[in-house]
């Protein structure tokens, strides 16, 4: 089976981030939220940390089911945002400098294996506890604080990361 979308991973924070324009995002609905043990633990932040929770989900723009339900964390300053993304065409880390007021210098990405969790499930259209791709994304900015993370749940059939690495020549001598 091909996979709807395919995200090539390049040397640049643009491009990692370039395959949004390439799909629709839907929003969802937000929440404010203070991270338990476990989200702190996924977060990588202390307990009791206030978050603004937004739920969403990107979709391939000539149509079909979605490719990822995102969650995505950001700090509570960044309330009002979510009017910004309805329309379903923002670049939700552009969103979170504006509002944030500062830039994304680096992002972290950790990839894994989940049993996909029933709220993915209900939104991906699959079976709960099916396989799926787990990735964490921690955005950073200055001194690196963290500015945002985002928790993604992309069904296996639906999505694939291409990544490359190009070796230095050795110096001459």
């Amino acid at each position: 089976v091909r996979p709807v979308a395919r995200r090539a991973v390049g040397p640049s924070l643009r491009d990692l981030m370039a395959y949004a324009q390439r799909t629709r995002l839907q929003y969802r609905g937000s929440r404010r939220i203070d991270a338990d043990t476990a989200l702190a633990g996924l977060l990588r932040c202390s307990e009791g940390e206030q978050w603004l929770e937004l739920d969403t989900s990107r979709h391939p723009v000539e149509g079909g089911p979605p490719i990822v339900h995102m969650r995505i964390f950001v700090r509570p300053h960044c309330d009002g945002m979510q009017d910004a993304i309805e329309d379903g065409d923002a670049w939700i880390y552009g969103l979170v400098e504006r509002y944030g007021g500062e830039r994304i210098l680096e992002a972290q990405q950790v990839v894994g294996a989940i049993a996909v969790p029933d709220d993915s499930a209900r939104v991906l259209g699959m079976a709960p506890g099916s396989p799926g791709l787990f990735v964490r994304r921690y955005y950073l900015g200055r001194a690196e604080r963290l500015l945002s993370v985002s928790l993604n749940v992309y069904p296996v059939d639906r999505f694939e990361f291409s990544t490359s690495w190009r070796l230095a020549e050795p110096e001459p001598g």
